[in-house]
């Protein structure tokens, strides 16, 4: 859905399986070195974001032209789909509780950025228009279904009525035996 309409890198992203928490750093970063002066956009879920809330003090502090989007969705999507299709049973996936709602938009206010919620789909044009108008940092906030996901095997699997837990990757093959070295 990013359209590239000129050659040469404009999308960073944290390869491999340790990217939770790149957002808010890879943006300071493309601001401060890559990027000066331009527009700079982030899209974390809410667990990712979590892991550096904190460095939002810093865009405020350098006032980086950088827009984080927030997907919040009250759970760590992905290990609450993983534990609910491979295992039957969600075991620690919820990042609220009906004592304790974190607000991302709110953090953001509470640091010095422009903090923006969205609870509705209608709102997040409007929301993201205030946001690029801004000349600083924000945070918009944008509030989802908690079993929304953009993977189309976990939509699939969760239609499927099954009462057993399903192989989880990496166990559907047997695996060799493994060999000990004579010499050991």
């Amino acid at each position: 859905y990013i359209p590239a309409k000129q050659a040469r890198r404009q999308f960073l992203f944290a390869r491999g399986q340790g990217g939770l928490g790149y957002a808010v750093p890879g943006a300071i970063g493309a601001a401060t070195v890559v990027a000066k002066g331009a527009r700079v956009v982030t899209v974390a879920g809410d667990g990712a974001f979590s892991y550096t809330i904190g460095e939002l003090a810093t865009q405020a502090q350098y006032n980086q032209r950088i827009v984080n989007v927030v997907i919040n969705n009250g759970k760590l999507g992905w290990i609450q789909l993983w534990q609910e299709i491979y295992f039957k049973n969600v075991q620690s996936a919820e990042l609220e509780t009906q004592s304790s709602v974190p607000g991302y938009a709110a953090a953001a206010q509470g640091l010095g950025l422009l903090g923006i919620y969205v609870d509705k789909p209608d709102e997040i044009g409007a929301a993201l228009d205030r946001a690029f108008a801004h000349d600083g940092p924000s945070v918009v906030e944008v509030r989802i279904d908690d079993r929304a996901t953009p993977i189309h095997s976990f939509k699939r699997r969760m239609r499927e009525p099954e009462e057993k837990p399903r192989p989880r990757p990496g166990t559907v093959y047997k695996l060799r035996d493994w060999k000990v070295s004579p010499d050991l």
